[in-house]
């Protein structure tokens, strides 16, 4: 996130282009850590907001 921050500080013009590789950084992560908690039997424990923490 924060080179994602920082280009967009640097280049302007480049914000929505780092926005939409944001997102997709954030949907990889995301779906990693989903994937994690399943593997450790822990997904019926941790819900969607805790999974969100631990991303960022």
């Amino acid at each position: 996130h924060r080179v994602v921050e920082d280009a967009k500080e640097c280049q302007p013009k480049l914000e929505k282009t780092l926005n939409i590789i944001q997102d997709r950084i954030d949907s990889h992560v995301m779906d990693f850590a989903t994937l994690v908690l399943r593997e450790l039997g822990l997904q019926d424990i941790v819900d969607i907001d805790t999974a969100q923490c631990i991303v960022k």
